[in-house]
């Protein structure tokens, strides 16, 4: 289930709350949860339709996909596109974690948090009101 997260206290004034997943998703992971893996598929096909930055060079795979609830191989690809335009150091593992905070290791958020970022930039007026 959908939940949203507010680290206390809050490292980044952009970004106090955002959208979690309570399980992990998309290759290798359990993918159990409907509501997880649409809210991710969803979020890959936003950015898509509104790249930015370097998710510009990834937009093609990110509007393949479709948000049905359903783990498929184009979200999986489009997880893998997305890893591989981010920082230096980001885990290319076709898998989205639930966060436990904004960063996995102090430096590099967790996809989530990266994926509400760019949704925050895209949609400001809508963010996070989805």
């Amino acid at each position: 289930m959908v939940h949203v997260l507010a680290p206390q206290p809050p490292d980044r004034a952009e970004l106090p709350v955002f959208l979690n997943i309570d399980g992990d998703v998309g290759e290798g992971a359990p993918n159990v949860n409907p509501q997880d893996i649409a809210l991710v598929q969803y979020m890959l096909r936003t950015i898509g339709d509104r790249p930015g930055g370097r998710a510009i060079e990834v937009a093609d795979v990110l509007r393949q996909v479709e948000p049905t609830g359903v783990m498929d191989d184009r979200t999986i690809a489009a997880i893998r596109a997305l890893q591989s335009v981010r920082d230096p150091g980001t885990v290319v593992d076709g898998k989205v974690s639930t966060a436990r905070g904004y960063t996995y290791d102090g430096v590099h958020n967790y996809m989530i948090v990266a994926m509400n970022h760019s949704m925050r930039n895209r949609y400001p007026d809508a963010f996070p009101r989805l």
